[in-house]
This record gives structure tokens, C-alpha cells and sequence, in this order.
């Protein structure tokens, strides 16, 4: 039996609370901010996590087995290490920073 991941739901359930909250006015802009940087740190966290368990296992996740079919091994882990982990790092890491802490 293949183990499930609630990951997805997570983050469904984040974005929802965060559209509840966004449509109420319940917080103000720059937390909006925050907390949706919050959210792509997680998705940056869970990519991380497929990365991790391709390195230690060799065997990739959905995402990454479609990269690997587009393109071969080793450009598909490039692009899938620059832009669904490094890029998401950052962003999400800079809207977290700028609506939590600057503002």
C-alpha cells in the first residue's frame, strides 16, 4: 500500500485560510504578504524534501520523473534544483521576510 502524502491538502488548507483572510480584511497587507511567502516556503520545503529522497534513494517523485521525461537526468535535475527549489527558497524567503519582519 503506497504511502500518502498530505502535503497537497496542506497546503490547500493554508491557501485557504489565507484567502479567508484576505477576503474578511481579518489581517493587513504586509502579513497577507508574510503569510503567502510562508506558504512557498513550504512548497521550497517539500521540493527540497523530493530532492533529498532522489539523492539518498534514486528514486524521484512525480514531478521529478516528469522532468526526467522531458528532458534527460541531468538537465531535469538542474531545471527542478533551480527553479521548484532554489527559486521558491528565495522568494518565498523574501516575501516571508519583507511582510513578517520589515513591515
Amino acid at each position: 500500500m503506497p504511502k500518502r502524502d498530505y502535503g497537497k491538502y496542506v497546503f490547500y488548507f493554508g491557501m485557504a485560510l489565507w484567502l479567508l483572510a484576505a477576503v474578511l480584511k481579518l489581517v493587513d497587507q504586509s502579513t497577507l504578504l508574510g503569510l503567502a511567502g510562508l506558504l512557498v516556503l513550504f512548497v521550497a520545503v517539500r521540493n527540497s524534501w523530493g530532492l533529498y529522497v532522489y539523492a539518498s534513494t534514486g528514486q524521484p517523485r512525480a514531478k521529478l520523473q516528469g522532468l526526467f521525461d522531458q528532458m534527460d537526468e541531468r538537465r531535469g535535475l538542474i531545471f527542478y534544483a533551480v527553479f521548484f527549489v532554489g527559486l521558491l527558497w528565495l522568494a518565498g524567503g523574501l516575501m516571508a521576510f519583507y511582510g513578517l519582519i520589515l513591515a
